[in-house]
């Protein structure tokens, strides 16, 4: 029969009655559209001072700024509303980031062909942000950071076509915004740290140029996912004791012609999670399943990196400006989109090229004028560069039978995913414009 619709607070239940008071439907659910937007500012300072003699070069500075970010989400329709107002804001939370930090760089050469150098900085952060203290309350939190990044290596000129160097440096970041916010105290991840060792060559002639670079990035705590929830329900980036990055790095340019030069880099690498612990989604338990995976390879890193660039300049004159034509291809190998070098997780390799044009022109109003025209993907190439995966186990029902989204990891298993792409975009133009005074 005909029903009396009775308006409730819209997080609460909507209650529908028939005509006669016989039936009662308690809707406690609703289709809705939101919309999550960021109100954000980013101001600072930054300073430095240089001093000079014949032997030694010092550079001193630092910087300060600061982040206030309003993060809130809006309900801007839903199918049934109650009494709630469109824009109802869902949630509210503003965050702020202070960033100090003070440095000195020095170059000093000891002879010719001998010259060290020496990197200190300490930086200093405070994050001031709404997150869950130990008993699940969200209240107004501060955390306070503070790294010191050190750094130092040696150069050494051969001669003037030959060239070697050598440096260590350490490293720290911070954890992210989310890592703080969907967290409590006792479940949040501590900083990484990185040392950083590198040693190259470097070669110089009037029509060839080569540059080999090796390094090693050892880890500690590095920040990855795993598909753990933490104790506010939230997906986290758990800190892995021992993580590396590995390679070797060359570029290489030559001179074919007056006008026509082609150069070329390519990176070769091992980035690996030595152990770690991955969590999915048990349907039929509700609970979720520890595996443990032993030197895998780090999401999102490609073994294999190779970029070209021909370049051409038909036409130079310091009356009426420069004109650069260069042909930019660039291959990424395949790589995985979670931590377990999966097959059933992994991206296909890709090349694209693209084609950009630069004409330069200075006179006595800019130093230098730059327009630039880019076309990008210029075989208009389809190609996914990124993605997120959901893993779990249903034994009981297999819901690719029902579900498009739905990907089986092998038959029989009981294990499946679900893979969200981003697809990049194709052929595509813009232009841009430098200025230098």
């Amino acid at each position: 029969g005909d029903t009396i619709l009775i308006l409730l607070p819209f997080f609460g239940d909507t209650l529908y009655y028939d005509v006669l008071g016989d039936t009662t439907l308690s809707i406690n659910e609703t289709d809705l559209i939101r919309r999550r937007l960021l109100d954000n500012h980013f101001y600072g300072a930054v300073f430095s001072a240089e001093y000079q003699t014949k032997k030694l070069k010092m550079v001193i500075g630092g910087g300060a700024n600061q982040y206030r970010g309003r993060h809130y989400g809006e309900i801007i329709w839903a199918e049934n509303a109650s009494n709630s107002e469109i824009r109802h804001p869902y949630y509210d939370n503003d965050a702020t980031k202070n960033d100090l930090n003070a440095y000195v760089k020095a170059y000093y050469d000891v002879t010719d062909k001998i010259g060290l150098f020496a990197d200190i900085q300490q930086r200093m952060v405070q994050y001031d942000f709404l997150g869950y203290d130990n008993n699940l309350n969200n209240i107004q939190q501060t955390a306070d950071l503070s790294f010191f990044n050190p750094k130092a290596g040696v150069n050494y000129q051969i001669n003037k076509m030959h060239g070697v160097y050598g440096f260590v440096g350490l490293g720290n970041k911070e954890p992210n915004r989310n890592d703080y916010t969907n967290s409590t105290p006792q479940s949040r991840p501590v900083h990484e740290q990185m040392t950083d060792i590198e040693i190259g060559y470097r070669f110089q002639s009037k029509s060839v140029f080569a540059h080999l670079n090796v390094y090693n990035m050892d880890y500690t705590n590095q920040l990855i996912i795993t598909g753990e929830l933490n104790d506010v329900g939230a997906a986290i980036r758990t800190n892995v004791s021992d993580s590396y990055r590995r390679g070797i790095e060359l570029s290489t340019g030559i001179k074919l012609l007056k006008n026509l030069e082609l150069r070329a880099n390519a990176t070769l690498s091992q980035n690996k999670i030595v152990e770690f612990h991955e969590y999915k989604d048990d349907w039929d338990t509700w609970e979720q399943i520890d595996s443990v995976y032993t030197n895998t390879d780090i999401a999102f890193s490609p073994n294999l990196i190779i970029g070209s660039q021909l370049i051409c300049q038909p036409f130079k004159s310091d009356k009426y400006g420069d004109i650069e034509m260069a042909f930019i291809t660039k291959y990424v190998g395949y790589q995985y989109i979670d931590n377990t070098s999966n097959q059933y997780a992994m991206l296909d390799g890709y090349t694209v090229h693209d084609l950009r044009v630069n004409y330069t022109l200075r006179n006595k109003c800019f130093k230098e004028l730059v327009l630039s025209g880019w076309v990008r993907n210029l075989l208009n190439k389809e190609y996914i560069s990124n993605a997120w995966i959901y893993k779990f186990r249903s034994a009981g029902y297999d819901p690719t039978s029902d579900d498009p989204y739905a990907n089986t990891e092998g038959q029989g298993t009981g294990m499946y995913n679900m893979i969200g792409a981003f697809p990049q975009a194709g052929r595509h133009f813009f232009l841009g414009l430098t200025l230098k005074f």
